[in-house]
């Protein structure tokens, strides 16, 4: 994984798209950053899960390198909000909902935590490292050339 360092930097990406004002970007940035705070919201629920199952499972340091990443995720889901224009309300409506979808395929039950490791772990490990790609994935599939 790339140092914490390597991974802020590349949430600036996210911020050159706020400096000239949310009202300021393109339809296309736009749409893609909101898409792309869809995959944040769901890592962040994917790491928030992970680190109560760490927790849980007495594994401390583990618990906190994810909360660090987590940590990373929140500050980058700030800035997207504020770049497209989301309230707090719908952007915790839409994280309580990816927490009730990720509780529900484990059945309530952090010892099942494997299986969303396996839906969500590369993908988020993806997000984390290299937001500028998932934001070009989603420009390219909005524009209608590319899937997800």
């Amino acid at each position: 994984m790339r140092s914490l360092a390597a991974i802020a930097l590349a949430g600036a990406l996210v911020a050159r798209a706020v400096s000239a004002g949310a009202g300021d970007l393109p339809a296309l940035e736009r749409r893609a950053l909101d898409s792309h705070m869809s995959d944040l919201t769901s890592c962040l629920a994917y790491y928030s899960i992970a680190q109560l199952a760490l927790e849980s499972a007495g594994d401390r340091a583990t618990a906190a390198r994810v909360g660090e990443i987590r940590s990373t995720l929140l500050d980058r889901s700030f800035i997207v909000m504020r770049a497209v224009e989301m309230d707090d309300e719908t952007a915790l409506a839409r994280q309580r909902v990816a927490v009730q979808e990720q509780m529900t395929l484990i059945q309530n039950d952090l010892a099942n935590f494997a299986a969303l490791t396996e839906k969500y772990g590369n993908f988020c490990k993806a997000v984390v490292e290299d937001p500028e790609h998932r934001i070009d994935q989603w420009k390219d599939r909005l524009q209608g050339g590319g899937r997800e």
